[in-house]
């Protein structure tokens, strides 16, 4: 079991978040997630309107507030200026931006006394891991892809017997009327505009 080195420089791009976001008064709510330099819920701020949203996988690291409490991003975000983001290089295997997050955070005692975290100063941080790790936590984030897809079955299961169970009841009270055959291709019709 041959550990393997370098830093975090030889397998990132690292550079901050986005100088648009640094500002986030003027956000209007919308689909987009933001990420903040929060150590809680992944660094989530909020979902908002904006440009700007990166293309994941990528390793966000709040430079200020929770400094240095790592976390991967799986998801479509954008992030804030007060953090770093990591961008793996060609070729650097996925399970690595784990790797990368639980070394930073190990590190994390080097921003004592409120010392930013910066490019320079996180570049250095060793990344030794072996073959087996990698494959462990791939392992791992093949299991958790299917508990997330699990979740996400039974949550629109959910809402379509909650949504089914509130047709019924409209029926039942008379508050909407089921329609079928020729009554049914009117209304469709109508509806399409045809």
């Amino acid at each position: 079991m041959q550990s393997t080195g370098g830093s975090v420089g030889t397998y990132f791009d690292i550079v901050y978040g986005l100088k648009s976001l640094h500002s986030k008064e003027g956000l209007l709510p919308g689909n987009s997630l933001v990420i903040s330099s929060s150590g809680l819920d992944n660094g989530c701020y909020g979902f908002f309107d904006f440009d700007g949203v990166l293309e994941p996988p990528f390793v966000t690291v709040p430079s200020t507030g929770s400094i240095a409490v790592a976390h991967v991003q799986e998801w479509p975000c954008g992030v804030t200026d007060d953090c770093l983001v990591l961008l793996p290089k060609k070729g650097v295997p996925h399970a690595m931006l784990y790797v990368a997050a639980a070394a930073i955070r190990n590190e994390r005692w080097r921003f004592s006394y409120g010392r930013k975290a910066t490019p320079a100063r996180i570049a250095e941080f060793p990344l030794p891991h072996t073959a087996e790790l990698l494959e462990r936590i791939d392992d791992y984030l093949v299991r958790a892809a299917a508990v997330e897809s699990q979740i996400l079955e039974n949550a629109e299961d959910a809402l379509d017997a909650h949504v089914a169970r509130q047709r019924l009841a409209e029926l039942a009270s008379g508050k909407t009327k089921a329609v079928s055959g020729a009554e049914l291709e009117a209304r469709l019709q109508a509806l399409s505009g045809e």
